[in-house]
C-alpha cells in the first residue's frame, strides 16, 4: 500500500460540486467518486450538483433553489449515517460473529413454534 492510499483507506466521504456552469459540475461527480473509491476511500451514495454557483446562493448563504438544497441535505445525511455504519463496523461484526459461534446463521432467528404466530 502506497503512502496516499493508506492515507485515505477507510475514510468516509461525499461528493459535491458547484459551478458557474447549469449543470454545476455535474459531470465531474462520477469521476470523483470512482477516484476516492480507488483510494480506499467509503463514498456516500447521494452526490449533489449546484449549478449556477454565482447566483444560487441568497444573502444569509442558503440554497435559492429547493431543489438542489434538498440533494444537498441528502448528501450530508447520507455522509452521516455512512460515517455511523462504518464507524460500527467492526462492534456489527462482532455480534454477528457471536451469533454464528452461537449456532445462528445470518438470516436464521430460530424457529417460531406451531400456533404461536
Amino acid at each position: 500500500e502506497g503512502v496516499a492510499y493508506g492515507t485515505f483507506k477507510g475514510k468516509v466521504a461525499a461528493v459535491v460540486s458547484a459551478s458557474p456552469g447549469a449543470l454545476g459540475g455535474l459531470r465531474s461527480l462520477r469521476s470523483y467518486k470512482e477516484l476516492l473509491t480507488n483510494l480506499g476511500v467509503v463514498v456516500a451514495p447521494a452526490s449533489a450538483a449546484v449549478g449556477t454557483a454565482f447566483k444560487a446562493f441568497d444573502e444569509n448563504g442558503s440554497l435559492k433553489d429547493k431543489h438542489a438544497d434538498s440533494l444537498l441535505k441528502m448528501s450530508i445525511e447520507q455522509l452521516v449515517r455512512t460515517s455511523r455504519h462504518e464507524a460500527n463496523r467492526d462492534v456489527a461484526c462482532k455480534i454477528l460473529d457471536s451469533l454464528k459461534v452461537k449456532g445462528f446463521l445470518p438470516g436464521e432467528y430460530g424457529t417460531v413454534p406451531p400456533g404461536s404466530s
